[in-house]
Order: C-alpha cells, then structure tokens, then sequence
C-alpha cells in the first residue's frame, strides 16, 4: 500500500458507518457501579498509582532534555549531575509505584497476586507427586 492509499484506508475507517451508536443504559451503568462499591478504594488507588505513573514516565524525557540542554548552553557540571540524579530517583520511584500499581490491579482479578505465587508451586509439586506416586492426598495436607 502506497501512502495515498493508506490515507483513504484511513479516512474510511475513520468516517461513520450510518449506524447509530448505541448509549450505555443506565441499567448498566448502575449494574457497574454496584460491582465497583465494595472496591472502590483499590479502584481509586489504582487509578492514582497509574496517573502517579504516567506523570512519571512524562518527567523523566522531560528533565533529560533539560539535562541536555544544559550541556549544549555550557551550564555547570553541577546542572548536569543534579538532572541526572533527579532522572534517576523519578525512574528509582517510577518503578515502585509500577510495582504497587500491578499489586492493586491483581487486587481487582487482573493477573495474579504476587503473594499467591509459592502456594500455586506448592499445590502444583503436590499434584504432580500425587499423580506419579498415586497417593490418596492423605499426605498433601503436610506441605
């Protein structure tokens, strides 16, 4: 596809089918909402670690390009070493709020929990031994 052509594939995907779009209900709206209540303080934390992050990963370009500049204007090597320091405590804390960040959405059933990690091996190798062994699981409660 030449570059004219992907502008028209473009412009058509881009433009309304005819088809009318459809509003989300209230019943649905109110559906959604009762799920979220119970947890809504993992929903708010969530939504702030990931605002939190993306602040972030916007700063961190941001400050190298003054660190940049620094240089190329010929400012002090004290300029310099203090954006670089600054880039490197914002990528230290980038990644801790990363972290809390995919705590909280295993929270909400996005993946699994950390935490869980050593029980799922454990009550794999248990399974696994069972099966080979042909144990009645009278010992799988001792692992």
């Amino acid at each position: 596809m030449n570059g004219i052509d992907t502008w028209v594939a473009l412009r058509s995907a881009m433009q309304d089918d005819g088809r009318s779009r459809r509003d989300i209900s209230r019943d649905t709206l109110r559906r959604v909402r009762y799920f979220a209540r119970p947890h809504r303080r993992i929903i708010y934390a969530f939504l702030g670690l990931a605002t939190t992050g993306a602040v972030l990963g916007v700063a961190t370009p941001l400050i190298a390009g003054q660190a940049a500049n620094a240089i190329v204007e010929g400012r002090g090597t004290g300029t310099v070493v203090a954006l670089a320091v600054a880039i490197a405590v914002i990528t230290i804390v980038d990644s801790g709020v990363g972290l809390m960040e995919r705590w909280k959405s295993s929270q909400l059933g996005e993946g699994p929990d950390p935490r869980s990690a050593s029980r799922g091996v454990r009550a794999r190798a248990t399974d696994a031994r069972d099966r080979s062994t042909g144990s009645t699981g009278v010992l799988a409660d001792s692992c």
